[in-house]
């Protein structure tokens, strides 16, 4: 294809893309979260999914295998497709989910025949993102009302009521709206994945993405709810099913994947990514190794500094002090990290590419690690009654 051509067509995508931007880019951080799914659902009208996919992991680029690469990038798309999922990432063009938006894009293309796609929410920072004046858009394709506002700051609800109000676009216009483009790296910023489908961007003064985190998994926890009509009962609530993929990251994420596993939150590492992936896996191994031990491995270790004795310990505390080097801070997680491995090791999946359990297949891991959570459930309930 000539390059001109090819460059257009990544354009015209870039555009559609930022229409789907300028739709949520005024949401305060304070926003409760059941507002804020409310929100997607009359904006987007995305179709009912039966798993949601919440990666987190490197904010960064770091190194990853050719082969774990492929592997990891196949894998998570055809798991998505397989269980008709939503994936929801932090919406930056660097680190995992770089690699998500380009294993998408490739999905797109090989299969761009069949039509089928798959709901990508990149959940953001309006502050952290390079570029930003270019999504204050004045017209957009949704609508609202006083309940989906009403929670939202007055300043920003003015700009909104303005969007709310706005002409709809048809689908002429929708090639008509203006590129977001990044011509240069911005310091402390990053620009927006190109190739997911949708996102939230929250507004609270500030350029960091952290502050994002815990009402990223309020939103991933409303996500769930979700009621079924039926012809006996009528309106039925259920749960839909949620996995969390760790690939590297650093103190965020291992505070990410403390937060999911405390929720009963199934977790799938993928071991030899580095980092955080690496640590969590190790540990992991540890804390199974001795399930049916009764030490209380992961208390007053920062206190005292000094390893208990026995193996199983002092293994413990050699790789905490390896990672130090790797994970700034991590002395302010250790102990909350060892806790909920240790309480919640069986919602803990650990892939392996080239291990003979999962056969390289991530998709099998993360199903999986979903009947483990399931397992882990049912015996939480048969142990309180």
């Amino acid at each position: 294809m000539d390059e001109n051509i090819a460059q257009k067509l990544r354009n015209v995508k870039t555009a559609v893309e930022t229409l789907k931007i300028c739709q949520n880019d005024l949401l305060s951080l304070n926003t409760n979260a059941a507002t804020v799914v409310k929100f997607m659902q009359k904006g987007w009208h995305l179709p009912r999914p039966d798993l949601i996919i919440s990666v987190t992991g490197g904010a960064k680029n770091f190194d990853m295998s050719t082969r774990l690469r492929k592997i990891f990038q196949s894998g998570l798309v055809s798991a998505a497709i397989t269980t008709n999922a939503w994936l929801i990432t932090a919406g930056t063009n660097a680190g995992v989910v770089k690699e998500v938006g380009e294993a998408l894009n490739k999905y797109r293309y090989k299969n761009r025949k069949n039509g089928v796609d798959v709901p990508c929410i990149g959940i953001g920072s309006w502050g952290y993102t390079t570029g930003n004046e270019q999504l204050d858009c004045q017209s957009t394709t949704f609508s609202t009302d006083a309940s989906t506002t009403k929670e939202i700051s007055p300043s920003i609800r003015h700009r909104l009521n303005k969007i709310t109000h706005s002409t709809r676009l048809n689908n002429d216009d929708q090639y008509a709206v203006r590129y977001y483009t990044v011509k240069e790296k911005q310091k402390k910023r990053c620009d927006l994945e190109p190739h997911h489908t949708h996102f939230l961007l929250f507004d609270d003064g500030q350029p960091n993405a952290d502050t994002l985190l815990p009402l990223r998994a309020e939103i991933e926890k409303y996500c769930r709810n979700t009621s079924i009509d039926t012809a006996t009962d009528g309106a039925v609530e259920s749960l839909i099913p949620i996995v969390m993929v760790l690939v590297e990251g650093g103190l965020s994420s291992i505070r990410t994947i403390c937060e999911a596993l405390d929720s009963n939150t199934p977790v799938v590492v993928i071991k030899e990514s580095g980092r955080a992936a690496d640590l969590i896996a190790e540990l992991h191994t540890c804390y199974t190794e001795s399930e049916n031990s009764k030490d209380n491995v992961y208390s007053t270790r920062l206190q005292t500094g000094l390893a208990k004795s026995g193996s199983k310990e002092t293994k413990i505390n050699k790789i905490l002090t390896n990672a130090q080097a790797a994970i700034t801070g991590l002395h302010e997680v250790i102990d909350n990290l060892c806790r909920v491995l240790n309480e919640h090791k069986q919602l803990v999946t650990i892939f392996k590419f080239d291990s003979k359990r999962h056969h390289g297949n991530l998709e099998g891991a993360i199903l999986e690690s979903l009947f483990n959570a399931a397992k882990f459930s049912d015996d939480h309930i048969e142990r309180n009654r």
